[in-house]
């Protein structure tokens, strides 16, 4: 092998486990493993106590100790774009959708047409003045029997086609 080459190795050595690599058109192309990165074992010891530990590729992140939570069952971490846990945030949304889709099973029963939801919206399709809004509201503020005491409301309106929020 020439000097090049060998150099070449060297690099890949002490870039592994941080970069996978692949042959493209005869040169070396970089991808950044986030597997390994993301997978890596968090260290122990005073980092945890200051809420930040910090990863063998040298990333930090701040950490919080909520017993039996993400895919290690062990931390949550602060994602500072969304400025929330992201643990927080997947249990919120997921409760969400638990109380929508009973709150849409409701309208079904009722005689409802839904021909739709868009996060926690519920689109139904009726002829004029078979349904009204406050029906509706009604309903989707009913409480499930595994939450009732989550504070619930409704709002809604009449439109001819689907209006989009931005």
């Amino acid at each position: 092998m020439g000097k090049q080459e060998d150099q070449l190795q060297e690099q890949e050595g002490q870039l592994a486990g941080r970069f996978s690599f692949w042959e493209n058109n005869g040169g070396r192309a970089f991808r950044k493993n986030r597997y390994w990165r993301d997978n890596a074992p968090l260290q122990a010891g005073s980092q945890l106590a200051d809420r930040i530990t910090v990863h063998p590729t040298g990333l930090k992140e701040q950490v919080y100790d909520i017993r039996n939570c993400g895919p290690r069952h062990r931390f949550a971490v602060y994602d500072p774009a969304a400025g929330k846990l992201r643990i927080v945030s997947n249990c919120t949304q997921a409760t969400a959708r638990d109380i929508l889709v009973e709150a849409m099973w409701r309208l079904e029963q009722a005689g409802f047409e839904i021909v739709g939801h868009v996060h926690d919206e519920v689109i139904i399709e009726a002829p004029v003045g078979q349904h009204t809004v406050a029906e509706v509201c009604s309903m989707m503020a009913q409480n499930p029997a595994w939450c009732p005491d989550c504070p619930l409301s409704a709002a809604g309106y009449l439109a001819p086609d689907y209006y989009f929020k931005d």
